[in-house]
């Protein structure tokens, strides 16, 4: 199970899900509905029933099954739900759902799938700038587990426009270590070309944090 580092304390990501605001997903659908022109009764129905479809398979998000960022840097590619993925692909517009109610989660009391978003996005491989975006927008939170799930996602994403936000990340030296190993990980995939990347990487090679050290190096040593 992944571990998140709270403190000098590691809680598992399960019980980071536990944490945060109350503020459900369901609700966001529902308020959309409600902001929408007037519709017939059936039609609203129809959009709830909709959004309580996408949150039961959004709920089946298997985050405690992905690997460890503190002993496996590159481990955005060690994703085994096939089945979740291609129900979630098979869903129309799925893409375009979870941007909407990602761009919608309030930072300071993010929702309590706020980390499933995320992993959704990360699973799903959509390269958009929009996905990017959002994803960007979301390492703005106070909350860990939007963080660190943040972060591995941009992994995936090989969008360059997201190393400034990453840079930051992985030089500061009071966020926690997974989401600082994720941030190299991602510079890592994404390519360390920029003088910002690279300074950020070479500042990360003196410190203690060796699975952070080593991260650093073997991306420098890629950026050669």
């Amino acid at each position: 199970m992944v571990q998140g580092v709270v403190g000098d304390r590691r809680t598992s990501r399960s019980r980071l899900l536990q944490l945060g605001g109350a503020v459900a997903i369901l609700a966001g659908c529902q308020r959309a509905t409600i902001a929408a022109p007037v519709q017939p009764a059936a039609a609203t129905v129809e959009q709830t029933t909709a959004c309580r479809s996408f949150l039961a398979w959004l709920r089946k998000a298997p985050i405690s099954e992905w690997g460890d960022p503190g002993t496996t840097p590159d481990y955005a590619a060690n994703f085994s739900d096939v089945a979740w993925i291609e129900e979630g692909r098979r869903r129309p517009h799925v893409v375009d759902e979870l941007i909407e109610h990602l761009e919608r989660e309030d930072l300071e009391h993010p929702s309590q799938d706020r980390g499933r978003l995320a992993v959704a996005l990360r699973a799903l491989g959509d390269k958009r700038p929009r996905v990017v975006r959002a994803l960007v927008r979301a390492l703005g939170t106070r909350d860990l587990l939007l963080r660190l799930e943040a972060t591995a996602a941009l992994t995936a994403q090989g969008d360059a426009t997201a190393l400034p936000a990453l840079e930051t990340i992985l030089r500061d030296t009071n966020e926690d270590a997974n989401v600082r190993v994720n941030a190299c990980a991602a510079i890592d995939a994404i390519g360390p070309s920029t003088p910002g990347s690279v300074g950020a990487l070479q500042a990360t090679l003196a410190d203690p944090d060796q699975t952070l050290v080593r991260c650093a190096r073997k991306a420098l040593d890629r950026a050669r």
